[in-house]
């Protein structure tokens, strides 16, 4: 019980914010405290904005269905040079509508450049060009994608439930541990009487001379010991106090102190019963099993990338230069255009080193997470097999202690009447208490050790 206390209150310090000195009841329930706690827990916000990432991730792929644009443009400086056309021909020549510039660009022979290199950029040449490509077969690889995100947000959903159902059980283990320490405490003040009771008549018979210095000492180191397990008491005391209050944000909040009734024993389910239930309603393992599902819709993303995209394309160009240099680096460009072209075809991105290591990456992540099920429910299996034990063990120790309490109970009593017809043996006075007290202390920690574990 004290290290239980102990790992709870530990966690706590980082799974609950700083402190919120809201006011709320000065007691609560159980089921107060869940919901306070969960309200305030930042691992459970953690999760919830994962799921809000997926979420957003999967209303995203929608944008797959709309056509991708491509839109690139080019501006750089280059020498002015003209078409040269003989004279003559200008003269000769009808020009039919045209103007002169062009009829020299149709009638062009050279221009007034040379083969030297030139530093006079006094030109430009300017390049827009945007393209849209509408898929309309991707050989899966929309299908694929929005699977995938499916898949993640339902693993996400299963995660928020893995950290929620996470936060309850601490919450019952820290609740049950505070009434666990309530009923100590009470045992406890019954044994302080007792105790003050048998110390004061171990003095005055020491006093009297009826019972040796020895024994006297003998019964002073038993009642030390229970001192000692009264120290131990009170510091489980504030510890499951701070951890509740950490808990509600509220330095002056505790729990109700009444008692709370021994439950009926339930009988225990068989390993393969428990580890069926477990597997169908644990959250850790579906999502797990929805990570698979992303690992397959992966290997099939992966797959469908080696085919190409059958698409209707559009695409616009613009081209505007001041030089009319046939020898221009950008000439292949054109240096004077204004088109628009539309069709059909495949759009193929082919890079086999990112193709194969993609496909053989999706197959290997799958196989990772196939070996983390296996490991899984290996791990679980091995727990529930624990867990069983404890509470069969628990459940015959809860016996055991409450004939023990009825034994040491019997033998006080007996020691108490053998005091009042002078046969007074410190011995079994301090050996009486301490199998009582003992019992009783192994009955409570027992008691709500099994209220946490049905949990």
């Amino acid at each position: 019980m004290k290290e239980l206390i102990i790992i709870i209150f530990s966690f706590f310090l980082f799974l609950i914010p700083e402190y919120s000195y809201a006011r709320v009841k000065k007691t609560i329930t159980l089921e107060q405290l869940v919901q306070i706690t969960l309200k305030r827990s930042p691992a459970l916000e953690l999760a919830r904005l994962k799921l809000a990432k997926y979420e957003a991730m999967l209303n995203s792929t929608k944008l797959l269905y709309l056509p991708r644009l491509q839109i690139s443009s080019k501006a750089a400086p280059t020498p002015t040079y003209r078409c040269v056309v003989p004279e003559e021909w200008m003269n000769l020549v009808e020009l039919n509508g045209m103007s002169e510039k062009e009829f020299q660009e149709k009638y062009c022979v050279g221009t007034n450049r040379d083969d030297s290199i030139t530093t006079e950029l006094d030109g430009y040449f300017l390049r827009f060009r945007t393209q849209a490509i509408m898929p309309l077969y991707t050989f899966g690889k929309i299908s694929y994608a929005r699977a995938m995100a499916k898949q993640a947000v339902n693993a996400g959903e299963y995660g928020v439930k893995q950290v929620n159902n996470h936060i309850k059980f601490l919450v019952y283990k820290s609740y049950y541990s505070r009434k666990a320490v309530f009923e100590l405490k009470k045992l406890m003040k019954e044994a302080d009487k007792e105790i003050l009771k048998a110390k004061n008549k171990a003095e005055s018979l020491e006093m009297e001379g009826k019972i040796t210095p020895a024994e006297y000492l003998r019964l002073k180191l038993g009642f030390n010991q229970i001192n000692i397990q009264q120290l131990e008491i009170d510091r489980m005391d504030k510890l499951t106090l701070s951890a509740l209050r950490i808990l509600t944000g509220n330095d002056k909040m505790d729990i109700s102190s009444k008692h709370v009734p021994l439950k009926k024993t339930k009988k225990v389910p068989s390993l393969d019963a428990l580890l069926k239930i477990t597997l169908n309603n644990n959250p850790q393992f579906k999502m797990k099993k929805k990570a698979r599902a992303v690992a397959n819709a992966n290997i099939g993303l992966a797959k469908a990338a080696f085919y190409p995209d059958l698409a209707v394309f559009a695409r616009y160009t613009l081209t505007l230069s001041n030089s009319d240099d046939p020898k221009s680096a950008f000439a292949k460009d054109g240096l004077h255009s204004n088109s628009l072209a539309f069709g059909i075809g495949l759009d193929w991105k082919i890079d086999f080193y990112k193709l194969v290591s993609s496909l053989r990456s999706a197959r290997n992540q799958k196989r990772q997470i196939e070996a983390e099920i296996a490991v899984f429910k290996d791990k679980i299996r091995m727990e529930l097999g624990q867990a069983r034990q404890d509470i069969v063990y628990n459940q015959k120790k809860l016996d055991l202690t409450l004939r023990g309490i009825k034994l040491a109970r019997a033998w006080a009593v007996t020691t108490n009447e053998n005091n009042k017809n002078g046969k007074y043996k410190p011995k079994e006075i301090i050996d009486s208490l301490a199998a009582y007290f003992k019992n009783k202390i192994a009955f409570y920690e027992v008691k709500y050790a099994l209220f946490i574990a049905w949990k």
